[in-house]
């Protein structure tokens, strides 16, 4: 039997695609979301949870930069969490300042709490029916805050509480199709079981980019530069989305 060899010839591959490849390689952004999980977690059952008021960083957040990154602000380095997601400050920063918008800690809560309530397998009381019993206060510390959430999660005879920080939060400066500075925002989450253990972590931080240095959400966003809030509903989802209780619809 004699074997003949087959060569196939599928011509230049177009420019575009090459172009496309080549972006959507090398310019992508990394993770926006990190977490982390306690060892314990499996000796935990959390059937419910209730999600407390955040609250925001105290320090000043910085809102321009000379670099194409944006730097944390003080406090965050500070952070029990301080998620990889949140790259560290890189070049001069430019020293002007802003705090974190009064609104903002409420938005979201909201916006984490409205997406955790549609998981199922899980019960999530409203931070509005936590307020009534949490003993917080905005000067405690990270400890006696997580001791007042498992507090807060036995008054009201739940599993688990999760709490929250706003580190960064900055609107756009211009429209759609184009904002010097970009908006950014950035939180980190924390769920607290009734003992005070901390069974889980998450932080989401992102400064949207132009298409040149993150195509694929360039892309899901239609090439338009996004509100803070938008980049919070998204931070919300993504968070939720990952967080291992319940189960999403």
């Amino acid at each position: 039997m004699i074997r003949t060899s087959k060569r196939y010839y599928f011509g230049p591959v177009p420019l575009l695609t090459s172009i496309i490849a080549l972006i959507v390689l090398q310019g992508c952004s990394g993770p926006k979301v990190s977490t982390k999980t306690s060892s314990q977690l499996n000796r935990y059952t959390i059937t419910s949870l209730v999600v407390l008021p955040f609250t925001a960083i105290e320090s000043q957040q910085l809102i321009e930069s000379t670099d194409p990154y944006m730097g944390v602000p003080e406090g965050a380095k500070r952070s029990d969490i301080s998620p990889e997601g949140i790259p560290p400050p890189r070049g001069r920063l430019a020293q002007t300042t802003s705090s974190i918008p009064p609104h903002v800690p409420e938005r979201i809560t909201e916006l984490v709490w409205n997406r955790l309530r549609h998981k199922q397998g899980i019960r999530v009381i409203a931070p509005r029916e936590a307020m009534k019993t949490a003993e917080a206060s905005s000067d405690e510390s990270e400890t006696t805050k997580e001791t007042a959430a498992a507090s807060t999660a036995n008054r009201l005879a739940v599993d688990a509480a999760l709490i929250g920080k706003v580190l960064v939060y900055q609107e756009r400066v211009g429209g759609p199709l184009g904002a010097s500075p970009p908006a950014a925002v950035g939180f980190e989450v924390k769920v607290i079981s009734a003992d005070g253990s901390v069974l889980w972590e998450g932080g989401y931080y992102e400064r949207q980019r132009p298409m040149n240095e993150d195509f694929i959400d360039a892309v899901h966003r239609r090439g338009r530069y996004v509100t803070a809030d938008e980049l919070a509903q998204f931070g919300a989802e993504e968070l939720v989305k990952v967080m291992p209780f319940g189960t999403s619809r």
